[in-house]
């Protein structure tokens, strides 16, 4: 099982037995969306970027397939690599100027 540099789902599987799952989703998004388009154009581009690899690095796994909206989903083999993907994620948005705040929460339990 060979993850890719970008955490996305590829030629692996999704973990299975006891699995933490990180499940977010942007803060005000249609309010965003309504007051600043032009900025949240290029904001979600790079916020894609960014959890794409923040996943990956913390050796999770994001499938392609996410369904509507601005959530996404990503699966952990272990607790502290999910943890240590939430703490990046926030801390590198705190770090930017931009529009977009995450709401996040974490499951363990088996899938």
């Amino acid at each position: 099982m060979e993850e890719t540099s970008l955490g996305r789902e590829a030629d692996f599987a999704l973990p299975v037995g006891i699995v933490t799952l990180l499940l977010a989703d942007i803060e005000g998004s249609t309010r965003l969306w309504e007051s600043r388009a032009a900025e949240m154009t290029s904001a979600i581009a790079d916020f894609d970027q960014l959890v794409s690899e923040t996943v990956g690095l913390r050796r999770g796994v994001r499938p392609i397939e996410q369904g509507e909206g601005d959530s996404f989903v990503a699966a952990f083999s272990r607790p502290s690599d999910a943890v240590a993907c939430v703490l990046d994620l926030q801390l590198a948005l705190s770090e930017r100027d931009g529009p977009i705040r995450l709401r996040i929460g974490l499951h363990t339990g088996e899938v």
